[in-house]
Formats: C-alpha cells, sequence, structure tokens
C-alpha cells in the first residue's frame, strides 16, 4: 500500500482544463488498491470537488475501501446514507459488489 501517496494528494492543484489534478492522483492510487485512495475517491464524489456529487458513487468507492481496510471509509459510508434512498443504497452496493471480485483489475 501507498498510503503517504495519497495522503499526499493537494486537493487544490488543477489541470488548465479545470479538472482536479487530487482525481486524476487518487484513480492512479486506486489502481494499485490504496484503500485510503479509494477513500478519497469516495470522499471526492460525496463533496462534489470536481465532479458532479453523486452518493451513489461515494457510497461505493467507501463500501470498497472498507472492503480493503480502510475503517474510516466504513464510518463515512454509513454517514452518507442519511443522504440516499434505499434505492440508491442498493444501487450503490451492487455496483460495489460487482467491482469486488476483480481483485486483479480496477472496477
Amino acid at each position: 500500500m501507498k498510503s503517504k501517496q495519497s495522503q499526499s494528494i493537494n486537493l487544490t492543484e488543477t489541470h488548465s482544463n479545470g479538472f482536479p489534478q487530487y482525481y486524476k492522483k487518487a484513480i492512479r492510487s486506486a489502481e494499485e488498491e490504496d484503500a485510503m485512495a479509494l477513500a478519497k475517491i469516495g470522499s471526492i464524489y460525496e463533496q462534489g470537488m470536481g465532479v458532479f456529487t453523486d452518493y451513489v458513487k461515494a457510497y461505493m468507492w467507501y463500501f470498497i475501501a472498507e472492503h480493503k481496510g480502510n475503517r474510516q471509509a466504513g464510518l463515512d459510508r454509513k454517514r452518507i446514507t442519511i443522504k440516499m434512498t434505499p434505492t440508491q443504497i442498493d444501487k450503490a452496493q451492487a455496483m460495489a459488489r460487482q467491482c469486488l471480485p476483480n481483485e486483479s483489475s480496477f472496477c
């Protein structure tokens, strides 16, 4: 795991086109299955940092990060459920479970 790499993500950097640089860094770390980076992607979607706010995707990434060992991601996942409908939660869980069996490839 490269948790130090994901901790150093600068949330203020952007590309010239305005797309957040930290998103690309988090994706690269997540491809290596870094649980902290996976949780960071959840946070990105939850807060709408450079992307549209999407609680379904946030929940999915938190779920995967928790599965990979990030306890805080589990707390974050539980916290956002109050903002979601049961249908959204079901969809997010299905998406996450679809990713988890593919341990060798990034979802």
